[in-house]
């Protein structure tokens, strides 16, 4: 699949499954999750770290939310997960409920790409799995706001999120070294 970003053309591959991560599983529900090592953040990102056997398993992660009715919480709306690999990134968008499936969820830098397809709804909330190419990675490292907009499913309303990319390449230099390390204990120091 091809997104446009900043008027070139870059190649992002929509994965063929979910980033075993924080945000497709329900980190909050899962009884099996192992509990995050490290837990750091780098402007509008956070850097989330957890031990998986011997591997240090890490990713970048944006939320936004909404405050609840009564004051009390934080509903999430919208949520975006990065994990770096060697030729860029791969990620998981998590949208609310009551988006039109079959139209999948748009990212925009300086103009609009082609629409990527949803993967699943889960729990807690619908699911479009990303991969980006080095040259994507280049373009929301130089970039402020990445958009995404998406399509309501009851009225066709389009809804669009900016994300900040503040930290952005920060974040992702982090987990890059963080990965490479063999441990990371609970207070962040590298074992």
């Amino acid at each position: 699949m091809k997104v446009e970003f900043g008027g070139a053309v870059h190649f992002v591959r929509v994965g063929g499954g979910i980033v075993a991560g924080f945000l497709a599983a329900g980190a909050a529900a899962a009884t099996n999750s192992p509990t995050p090592a490290l837990h750091e953040r780098f402007g509008d990102w956070e850097v989330t770290c957890v031990q998986v056997e011997k591997a240090t398993k890490c990713s970048i992660l944006q939320q936004q939310g909404t405050r609840s009715a009564s004051g009390e919480g934080i509903q999430r709306t919208i949520a975006v997960e990065i994990q770096a690999v060697p030729d860029g990134a791969v990620g998981t968008l998590l949208t609310p409920f009551g988006v039109d499936l079959a139209k999948g969820v748009v990212l925009r830098l300086d103009r609009a790409g082609p629409p990527l397809p949803f993967k699943t709804c889960l729990p807690s909330g619908c699911v479009v799995p990303l991969q980006f190419g080095k040259e994507a990675i280049q373009a929301l490292r130089s970039a402020a706001l990445l958009h995404i907009s998406f399509a309501t499913a009851g009225d066709g309303r389009t809804i669009d999120f900016p994300i900040s990319l503040g930290g952005f390449g920060q974040a992702l230099d982090r987990i890059a070294v963080l990965q490479s390390t063999k441990k990371v204990s609970q207070f962040g120091n590298q074992n």
